[in-house]
């Protein structure tokens, strides 16, 4: 177990907003739609992300775009990513995401490896267009209120190493705190995470770091803030089927025990997130009228989900490998109390 004596944290605050928690959710394609999110609040993270918000789609009124804002006033705070290249665009985009008054941060992307967006000139590639990427966190922040932030890499690739140019580009052009995933564009999401990238970089600039990448458990979090000395810790893939994640790292920061879930537990945070899931869909304006139902669309989309809940669980791969016969909540739930009680008679 990592020592949590030598740690100690001052309250992580980007701009006016004072998190709870230094313990970040990171904005997920497919994954960190309103119901994961508000699931992992529920469980002690202090800062959630939207999914990549097109700037274009949204001044475009698309209704896929506004589903991905779905969300309700509460004294958390969220954080809407916005996703981009140009600069008038994405200051509109903030302005009328602003307006919507559900969102306390505004998070500039620029940092998504995929090449269907970097093609665009958004994500990655704004790290090889430090001129743009001021330009773009000057318009949003002159647009909004809100504090912004950045998300990024350490570079392009290792070839082209640039984080430290960046980093200082973001903080001059007036951001707020920055994030920043610890490999480079080109690794996507293989390889080690560079942690001694992050903390000379957290030694260089003024504005929050957070750093990102390379945490699989709540212990590996600790590790970060005590090798990095960075402000803020944001968990991405390991949370998917592990929102108490947020939990049990908040618990070992406070000097506690890890936490401890019995398969009741599991269980229930399980229904409580598909059943969060079906709400959330009956919002979609693209369902009905003949086609799926909110029901049989949460049962397709929280597959996904369901892997991650379903590793490392003894059994579990029987769920997993017939993901295509659940196609709605009550086999999903049938297969999944199956599990749990297999589990529950291991207990010696």
């Amino acid at each position: 177990m990592v020592e949590t004596a030598d740690i100690k944290l001052a309250p992580l605050k980007i701009g006016n907003i004072e998190l709870e928690s230094p313990v970040c959710l990171a904005p997920m394609f497919g994954y960190t739609d309103f119901a994961f999110r508000s699931l992992c609040e529920d469980h002690k993270c202090g800062l959630t992300f939207t999914e990549s918000v097109s700037a274009e789609l949204f001044l475009q009124k698309s209704a896929r775009t506004f589903f991905l804002l779905e969300s309700v006033k509460s004294e958390k705070p969220r954080a809407v990513q916005l996703l981009g290249s140009n600069p008038d665009y994405m200051a509109q985009a903030a302005s009328g995401i602003s307006a919507l008054g559900l969102f306390d941060i505004i998070d500039i992307n620029s940092g998504c490896p995929s090449r269907k967006i970097s093609h665009k000139g958004g994500g990655a590639a704004l790290m090889e267009k430090p001129e743009i990427l001021k330009n773009i966190v000057r318009a949003v922040k002159n647009a909004v209120s809100t504090p912004i932030t950045v998300k990024i890499r350490l570079g392009p690739s290792p070839g082209k190493k640039n984080i430290l140019d960046l980093a200082q580009v973001i903080e001059e052009a007036g951001a707020s705190a920055i994030t920043i995933h610890a490999r480079f564009a080109s690794n996507k999401h293989s390889g080690p995470a560079d942690w001694e990238a992050l903390r000379k970089i957290k030694s260089e600039v003024s504005i929050p770091v957070i750093g990102n990448g390379g945490i699989r458990r709540a212990e590996d979090a600790l590790r970060m803030f005590r090798e990095t000395g960075v402000d803020g810790v944001m968990i991405g893939r390991a949370s998917i089927g592990n929102p108490w994640i947020f939990a049990d790292t908040h618990s070992l920061l406070n000097n506690k025990k890890s936490l401890f879930l019995s398969w009741d537990d599991r269980e229930a945070i399980i229904f409580d997130h598909l059943a969060r899931l079906i709400k959330l869909l009956k919002k979609d304006p693209r369902l009905g009228n003949g086609g799926d139902s909110p029901e049989k669309k949460a049962s397709f989309i929280f597959r996904k989900h369901l892997i991650g809940y379903m590793a490392c669980i003894k059994g579990g791969e029987l769920i997993t490998n017939n993901l295509r016969k659940m196609e709605d909540p009550e086999s999903i739930q049938r297969a999944v109390s199956r599990i749990m009680a297999m589990n529950r008679l291991e207990i010696p």
